[in-house]
């Protein structure tokens, strides 16, 4: 069994979304001796790999805040990302420049040195201070007492922008926390108003007010306009409670599916009184398992118009695609409630004019994947076309929204969805001073934009950090000499990792990886393909995580390396 601590969703210190500093490390180290490299930060799991004295590139670090004398490094190999130990001394001389802004959200020592030992006892109080070099975990600044060091931790937040703005408050409730952190401190919260803002870290802004040096996010808030009426409402399925109507606020709870009493609803969230956490709000969400999509639906073109640009794309003419056709849409995962803007392009790469026989007419679809079935839940019909573009001409259509609800007006179950671009009726199309016919068509991958909704649980602990740790905890336990030869590998490596599916008690993830048979009587799975030098390599292939009261655990049943 293999289990991954999760952190409680009434948890306190950590935030789901919070504007932390990331520990800062530097580009490169060189390493100066032998080096032993692990799979993991953690002397449990030794890699074979060793290193002799040279230059590596670093491409993670994880914060050892209990024992300032070394910290883990995740750095790049011919065997892929190990992780090393590294003492201040290993950095001793390798002083790299950098110019980041850094606000200081703790009172921190000042180091005459990047090591241990040689702190001076004097402590910058809450500041923004300029870090122009790095040196291990260490970061060197500018002081009235010349230039000292000051040790990078999670009470600094690095590449701070100082821009003074003032910042309109449209929000019926803006909360100000005491750190940029939705489950720091809650200092005070604020009607509509206008305040002063002096510097910015993405969308956390820190700013003076009442007294207070504090910090807003304008996601983080009760939005103007609340319709305040009493229903009911049906939750299908396990449902994290949230102290503002945003996945970045405070998580407060989870409540299991029941009949729920409403008081308010914006934007989709929906406002009950609980009487364990007081008002509270949540995102309702339908069970996949009992989503039923709606019957084909139809929708006007509007008012909307393609709109034409002269373009410099040239191509050669008379080739198979002469005109391009795309859909512009986000890609990747998003919350549920994100709202898609949608378009598409369509550009005439010859230099020649392309006459169609006919207005081409297009819809796009957004098609739920599920159970192997595909589901249009939701479809815009957008207006004909001209019949002729001149060369290197585009012409585009913008301005149409999804936000997640079907054509009934409901939302839409959390899981695999495409944004797909659809050709209405064949048309014809010719390009002037060429003899030659071609049917309008357009190549799959710019027409069919993957999408993912995952359903946000709460967690403090991120579930694509926990998904490598439980994924790298199983391949380790592969290597131990008590597995069967025909299961037993000698060493692995781990491409890429992404969230497939999710929900409050469990999620799915896809894993592309290689591994290294520890015998020729290894047996891989069916999904397994052979490589060069006796590797297998899976493409996607795909892992199921359950909770299990505060921790995760891998479903092995049935999988082999």
């Amino acid at each position: 069994m293999w289990l991954v601590a999760l952190t409680p969703v009434l948890c306190l210190g950590l935030a789901p979304n919070p504007a932390q500093a990331t520990n800062a490390y530097p580009a490169t180290v060189t390493l100066g001796k032998l080096t032993d490299t692990y799979e993991a930060p953690s002397e449990k799991d030794p890699s074979d790999v060793k290193l002799t004295p040279q230059e590596v590139y670093i491409t993670g670090m994880k914060q050892n805040d209990k024992n300032a004398d070394y910290g883990w490094y995740r750095i790049a190999t011919w065997r892929g990302e190990k992780w090393v130990k590294l003492t201040e001394a290993d950095f001793n001389g390798q002083e790299q420049l950098v110019a980041s802004d850094v606000a200081l959200l703790a009172e921190t020592e000042l180091y005459d040195e990047p090591k241990s030992g040689t702190g001076t006892g004097i402590m910058l109080g809450k500041q923004t201070v300029h870090a122009e070099a790095i040196s291990g975990s260490y970061l060197k600044i500018g002081t009235w007492l010349g230039s000292k060091w000051i040790r990078i931790s999670g009470d600094m937040l690095l590449d701070v922008q100082a821009k003074p703005q003032e910042l309109a408050l449209a929000a019926a409730v803006t909360p100000v926390f005491a750190r940029p952190d939705g489950l720091s401190e809650l200092v005070m919260e604020l009607s509509p108003q206008t305040v002063h803002a002096f510097e910015q870290k993405d969308n956390w802004y820190h700013i003076r007010t009442s007294g207070w040096d504090a910090w807003i996010n304008p996601d983080i808030a009760v939005p103007a306009g609340v319709s305040e009426q009493t229903m009911s409402a049906d939750v299908q399925q396990k449902t994290v409670l949230y102290a503002y109507p945003s996945f970045d606020a405070k998580p407060l709870g989870v409540i299991a599916p029941q009949q729920v009493n409403v008081s308010g609803t914006v934007g989709g969230w929906k406002r009950i009184d609980s009487d364990w956490v007081g008002e509270a709000w949540l995102y309702n969400v339908p069970d996949p398992d009992q989503y039923a999509p709606p019957p084909a639906t139809k929708q006007s073109p509007g008012d909307r118009k393609w709109q034409f640009r002269q373009t410099e794309a040239a191509g050669a003419v008379g080739k198979e695609f002469p005109v391009n056709v795309w859909l512009e849409s986000p890609n990747g995962p998003i919350k549920p409630g994100t709202k898609l803007q949608l378009g598409v392009s369509m550009t005439n790469f010859s230099r020649n004019t392309v006459r169609l026989d006919a207005p081409a007419q297009f819809a796009i679809d957004i098609v739920r994947l599920a159970g192997g079935e595909e589901q249009t839940v939701w479809s815009a019909l957008l207006p004909e076309t001209a019949t002729s573009i001149t060369g290197q001409g585009n012409y585009s259509i913008e301005g149409y929204t999804w936000n997640q609800t079907d054509a009934n007006g409901d939302q839409v179950p959390q899981g695999d969805y495409v944004v797909r671009l659809r050709l209405i009726r064949p048309v014809t199309l010719g390009e002037d001073g060429v003899e030659w016919k071609h049917t309008l068509q357009f190549r799959s991958y710019f027409v069919n934009v993957p999408i993912h909704i995952l359903l946000p649980a709460g967690d403090c602990t991120p579930r694509l950090d926990t998904a490598k740790e439980l994924f790298h905890n199983y391949l380790t336990s592969q290597k131990r000499s008590s597995v069967p030869a025909s299961r037993r590998i000698a060493d692995y490596r781990i491409q890429d990792v992404r969230l497939a599916r999710e929900s409050y008690d469990d999620f799915t993830f896809t894993v592309t990886y290689e591994v290294k048979p520890a015998s020729d009587s290894f047996k891989p799975a069916a999904a397994g393909q052979s490589q060069w030098d006796g590797l297998i390599r899976y493409d996607k292939r795909e892992f199921h995580a359950i909770r299990q009261g505060d921790e995760y655990r891998l479903d092995t049943k049935g999988i082999s390396p």
